[in-house]
């Protein structure tokens, strides 16, 4: 439950930064801001591109593959499709000042 706040807070931390800077409304800084990820997710996944912030880090999109996993409860084996995901790498910056 405290990891969930933790990122409420961040996400509110963010939209308040943009409002500010923006000198605009929460409303409209949150729309930025989901557009931003957005636009990320939309160019890295379907597009097949990298998208890089310099200073921050560089967005690609990655392949898990398909597995077989046991339920906990049944030990039946289940299988895990391959799928793709979103996947962060920081730029040394961010690395070196975390």
């Amino acid at each position: 439950m405290g990891r969930s706040m933790k990122k409420v807070s961040l996400w509110s931390e963010l939209v308040e930064t943009i409002a500010r800077i923006s000198r605009s409304d929460s409303r409209r800084a949150k729309k930025i801001l989901f557009h931003t990820f957005e636009f990320i997710g939309v160019k890295a996944l379907r597009e097949k591109q990298r998208v890089v912030i310099p200073g921050f880090g560089v967005f690609t999109r990655r392949t898990r593959i398909a597995r077989v996993i046991r339920n906990p409860i049944t030990a039946e084996p289940m299988i895990i499709p391959a799928m793709q995901t979103l996947g962060f790498r920081p730029s040394k910056w961010q690395k070196r000042n975390a």
